[in-house]
């Protein structure tokens, strides 16, 4: 019998590649400010907040790809046997 091994670590590793490509989105946010402060500013931050956000997703999505070329599955491990059921 096989099962799964830790699905949920496999999981988080994949979220946290994709977090940690997506954070350079912030220093392209500050790059904007600074390159083109009249189109990108705090005082409105709807294009600024855009930018970063396709940012966040151009670079989140390759560094989530290489975790899945890494790790394309969470690991398998075998069963040998089932310890019987006992209710408490």
């Amino acid at each position: 019998m096989t099962r799964l091994k830790n699905p949920l670590a496999w999981v988080h590793g994949l979220v946290g590649a994709f977090i940690g490509g997506g954070a350079s989105a912030v220093s392209g946010g500050i790059g904007a400010i600074v390159t083109a402060p009249n189109d990108f500013n705090v005082q409105d931050p709807k294009k600024l907040l855009t930018m970063m956000g396709i940012t966040f997703l151009i670079m989140g999505l390759p560094s989530a790809a290489i975790y899945l070329k890494q790790s394309p599955l969470p690991p398998i491990e075998t069963i040998d046997s089932v310890p019987p059921f006992k209710p408490e």
